[in-house]
């Protein structure tokens, strides 16, 4: 379809039977400007004027899409050009058609490759076991499409001034032979492998591996064997996540077990501070501000003292006690674990986090 020509054509016409821009502007409801327009092939008039158009210029809808009246040259032409026209579009909606299903198609196939990848990326497991006089709790065991954690430090001996003096992890096969998996020194299990890395665990081996895992623990001149019970805490299965309902006081245990959150907290504090005695400290000096973590047990305290102001975080992750002292003497205690934490409570957890997450990001 040539716009220019069909613009010519609407000229040609309108002159032939006498009418100005003005009366077939007039006859149309249009303006001036809209006629002069089309027969300067600057843009068509709108498929709604067709029909009256082409009545008041006395021309076929073929030969007004032609541009030329119908005589016995291109008669085949002219009478053909509607149908022209109808699988022009007809082939213009098939690819418009085709490339909206692909879109389609390749939307579908990423988010299916996305959720292959996302589903049970996650899955973490808690470690407890026992042996003769020796009790294992609250352990972690994590995995992720990247990386295996491994974390057994809370061991309870029956006789308090027993100390653990090593920890030898291994798993045993069908025939009851034992496959080395890690070791180390003092009263603390914790490392890091890499999926596929085979440095620690054999993955393509993992599931038989995790049912079949001991502990063998010394102490004095005593060895005993554990053997570990890995209970599955969470798996990021579903496709949607829902909000849980708020627990309120009322409703919580009494015991306010340490949720998943913490111990993985815990075991990153351990695995990345350094070991003094029965505790893990984080020492940072860094313009004019000095910060000194301290964890104890299941217990973090921060200190941040600069030349004219000295503040004191304490959280206990066994109850969810958070105690935080400024500068002025003023001392703020308070649930975390509650749902009625205040505003400035709110600021002092916010605060009490953010200099961990630095601790770590700078080790």
């Amino acid at each position: 379809m040539n716009q220019e020509k069909i613009g010519k054509f609407i000229a040609e016409r309108r002159k032939a039977i006498k009418l100005t821009q003005e009366e077939l502007a007039s006859k149309l409801g249009v303006s001036n400007r809209s006629v002069s327009n089309w027969e300067n092939g600057k843009n068509m008039p709108d498929l709604s004027l067709f029909k009256d158009l082409c009545e008041i210029l006395d021309i076929s809808i073929n030969e007004f899409l032609s541009g030329e009246k119908v005589n016995s040259n291109n008669e085949d032409v002219i009478n053909n050009v509607t149908l022209s026209l109808y699988k022009a579009k007809n082939k213009k909606n098939k690819i418009i058609k085709i490339l909206s299903f692909s879109l389609v198609i390749f939307i579908i196939l990423f988010l299916l490759y996305y959720f292959l990848i996302s589903y049970q990326s996650v899955k973490i497991y808690t470690i407890n076991g026992n042996s003769e006089n020796v009790n294992l709790s609250d352990g972690l065991f994590i995995i992720t499409n990247e990386n295996i954690y491994f974390d057994a430090s809370d061991f309870l001996l029956t006789n308090e001034e027993d100390k653990i003096t090593r920890l030898t992890l291994f798993y045993a096969d069908k025939n009851h032979q034992k496959h080395f998996i890690a070791s180390n020194t003092g009263d603390t299990l914790m490392f890091r492998d890499y999926m596929g890395y085979d440095d620690y665990f054999d993955t393509s081996n993992l599931d038989y591996i995790m049912k079949n895992m001991y502990l063998n623990i010394y102490y004095e001149d005593t060895m005993e064997q554990m053997k570990l019970s890995l209970i599955k805490d969470y798996v990021n299965k579903k496709i949607f996540h829902l909000k849980r309902d708020n627990i309120g006081v009322e409703n919580k245990k009494t015991n306010n077990p340490i949720n998943v959150e913490d111990k993985y907290l815990l075991f990153r504090l351990r695995s990345r501070y350094e070991k003094y005695n029965d505790e893990y400290r984080y020492i940072k000096t860094e313009n004019g501000i000095t910060t000194e973590i301290n964890l104890v047990n299941n217990l973090i305290n921060i200190i941040r003292d600069n030349s004219t102001n000295r503040e004191e975080w304490s959280y206990n992750m066994s109850n969810h006690q958070i105690t935080y002292q400024d500068g002025k003497g003023n001392v703020i205690n308070f649930d975390y674990n509650t749902i009625d934490v205040t505003k400035e409570e709110q600021n002092i957890v916010g605060k009490f986090y953010k200099i961990i997450n630095d601790s770590l990001e700078r080790k």
